[in-house]
Order: C-alpha cells, then structure tokens, then sequence
C-alpha cells in the first residue's frame, strides 16, 4: 500500500515522496528522529503521519 492512500496534507505527502518514501511500510521502520530529520517534515508533519499512519494499519 502507497502513501497516496494516506489522505495526507499535500506539504506531508510531497516531503516523504521527495525522501523516497512511498509505501506505508516504509513509514513503520522509520523513528520519529528519522522521519524529523528529513527537510521540510516538522512535528506536525510527524503528529500528522502517525495519526493517518493508525487509521491504515486499523483499516486492515
């Protein structure tokens, strides 16, 4: 499954696509200082993608 499906705010999802990450998957091996040391991706990007990021895995 990709980010696309996500429903992220368009700053969130350019900034992960730009650090090359494209599947969900991806996301879950990443810590939260991993994914905050990536340009432009701030705390709310963070609160954000974890919150989406809950919705997905609860989907499935």
């Amino acid at each position: 499954m990709t980010i696309d499906s996500m429903d992220l705010s368009v700053r969130a999802h350019h900034t992960l696509k730009r650090a090359g990450i494209i599947h969900i998957s991806q996301l879950r091996n990443m810590s939260d200082k991993e994914l905050l040391s990536i340009k432009n991706f701030n705390q709310k990007c963070l609160e954000e993608v974890k919150m989406k990021f809950m919705r997905e895995v609860n989907k499935s």
